[in-house]
């Protein structure tokens, strides 16, 4: 619906351009048919985009206790925090490193770090608007479904990778994989 305001406002302002030019009507009428269609689509795409965005940012709703204590465990630990820091910094330099075969003091590193962070930012402040839209939009039942959703494409992932490594799960006739004095039956 804003899309479509939009887009009508665009298309008028565009017909005022236009005018100068003194047109045929026919080409008037081409290129501001064209002009239209191609602000829709983009319009339409961006809004695909947005709500993909919102849907996942439910996901990291409800995740967020989860991230929270997380946080917090590693702001009372300063010492982990550190370290974990330090050893995230490592490895990020030297993907950067391996990447441009240089080593890990070089300009490209940092600027590729830099490049990264920059990245992050921007995804961070993405999802903090998506979150802020979810949170106004949030519905328990639809986050419970989409939690099992996703846990269930999980499953499926999971058994894909070990069916792909060889790894045979066998399951008895009730559903259970253990036999019931707890041992696994291969």
């Amino acid at each position: 619906k804003e899309v479509a305001k939009l887009t009508a406002s665009l298309k008028e302002e565009f017909e005022m351009k236009l005018r100068p030019w003194r047109l045929k009507d026919s080409e008037e009428f081409s290129a501001t048919s064209e002009f239209a269609a191609t602000i829709s689509e983009q319009g339409n795409v961006r809004v695909m985009q947005n709500e993909q965005q919102v849907e996942g940012a439910t996901m990291k709703i409800v995740a967020s206790p989860v991230v929270g204590c997380g946080a917090y465990f590693l702001l009372v630990h300063q010492w982990i925090f550190m370290i974990a820091a330090a050893g995230g910094a490592y490895c990020h330099a030297k993907k950067w490193s391996t990447r441009n075969e240089v080593e890990l003091y070089d300009v490209s590193v940092v600027q590729g770090m830099g490049e990264d962070v920059k990245k992050f930012s921007i995804q961070r402040w993405k999802d903090l608007q998506a979150m802020q839209v979810a949170v106004n939009r949030f519905n328990p039942n639809e986050a419970m479904d989409a939690l099992t959703k996703a846990s269930q494409q999980a499953g499926v992932m999971a058994a894909a990778a070990a069916s792909s490594a060889g790894v045979n799960f066998q399951t008895q006739s009730n559903g259970a994989a253990a036999s019931s004095n707890g041992v696994h039956k291969a």
